[in-house]
């Protein structure tokens, strides 16, 4: 029998429950302060329920208009839409020596963003596998830079 094209329209609406891990700074509550957001979005390795390796490492292309700044560490992404990105301040962090994602990833979102004329920092640590995050926050100025960052008209 040949097969027809055909289209399904409905809506499905399923209940969801997502944890979540919230830190917030020593006085929060009391200085009446506006505080930035920063949205951590893990990798693979911290999936699942367990809020608790969230903690052990630390602390979006489709709609950058939403961010103030971008900071991929032992990451990578679409090179194909990193122009996407040009108007958002980008930090790339990655050890030389990590065998899980290749150090080429970053190096070429880098150049790709930089040839689209983006605000870009490219960091590569020589002696660093893929835990390029530890040295990464562990520098004051990494996070000085990330919380001076403001979305435009903010």
């Amino acid at each position: 029998m040949p097969a027809s094209p055909g289209a399904l329209d409905t809506t499905i609406t399923k209940h969801l429950t997502a944890r979540y891990l919230l830190v917030l700074p020593q006085g929060y509550e009391k200085t009446g302060k506006k505080w930035p957001l920063v949205l951590f979005l893990h990798g693979s390795g911290e999936r699942g329920s367990d809020l608790e390796i969230l903690k052990r490492q630390g602390l979006a292309i489709a709609h950058p208009d939403r961010f103030a700044a971008l900071a991929v560490i032992s990451g990578g992404g679409n090179p194909v839409e990193v122009c996407r990105l040009k108007n958002v301040p980008v930090r790339i962090v990655h050890g030389r020596k990590d065998d899980v994602i290749p150090v080429s990833w970053a190096e070429e979102l880098g150049r790709r963003l930089e040839r689209c004329s983006g605000n870009v920092r490219v960091t590569i640590y020589p002696d660093v596998g893929h835990d390029a995050w530890t040295q990464t926050y562990a520098d004051p100025a990494f996070f000085e830079w990330l919380l001076a960052q403001r979305r435009p008209g903010r």
